[in-house]
């Protein structure tokens, strides 16, 4: 991860959590890609707060690298997207 370049090196289940937003291309509750991602049958709390807790972790390093947290955005309503605009590039390795 680069400090203040543009680009963020993501991974772990920040990488799985990021691929399968790109996957859903579009609004989808936090839920579902909660389920994706962790794929135990884990209680709803547990699920939403390791959703959270990943997700903070994501902002953190996409901020540390000059990336708009809004990346990731969380319409407040349960539903999370990736945004990418023109010139954003996610590369999967």
């Amino acid at each position: 991860m680069g400090q203040g370049n543009g680009r963020a090196e993501i991974s772990g289940l920040g990488a799985t959590l990021l691929r399968e937003l790109k996957r859903f291309d579009g609004p989808v509750t936090w839920e579902v890609v909660a389920r994706e991602v962790w794929e135990d049958d884990a209680a709803r709390p547990l699920r939403r707060a390791r959703f959270d807790m990943v997700l903070a972790r994501i902002r953190k390093q996409l901020e540390g690298a000059g990336i708009s947290r809004e990346l990731i955005y969380a319409s407040g309503t349960g539903h999370v997207e990736l945004v990418l605009r023109d010139g954003d590039v996610v590369v999967e390795r």
